[in-house]
């Protein structure tokens, strides 16, 4: 679905997040946001930590824009590089 107005879309998608689950006509419907192609490159940076993150069973996600929030030993980290991310994995790995 395409919307002209910005706050339209903003808003419908707040209120998916409430929802938790749409459907239409019977059907589960999902919407995800558009992303501009620098931030979905930016977004793609961290593929590498999240298949890492994935394998050893360790929560996360990613939040907007990019941003990788990691919730581990009962405590949420936040990372705005995958670099720190990586780090982070790495220092998991020798504990």
């Amino acid at each position: 679905m395409k919307l002209l107005n910005f706050r339209d879309k903003e808003r419908i998608l707040c209120l998916a997040r409430k929802k938790n689950e749409l459907y239409y006509n019977g059907k589960r419907m999902f919407l995800f946001p558009d992303f501009s192609i620098e931030l979905q490159n930016k977004r793609k940076e961290f593929n590498q930590v999240k298949r890492k993150l994935n394998e050893k069973g360790v929560k996360y996600a990613l939040t907007y824009p990019a941003k990788l929030r990691v919730e581990y030993k009962g405590m949420k980290r936040f990372f705005i590089s995958p670099h720190e991310a990586e780090n982070f994995v790495r220092e998991m790995e020798k504990n």
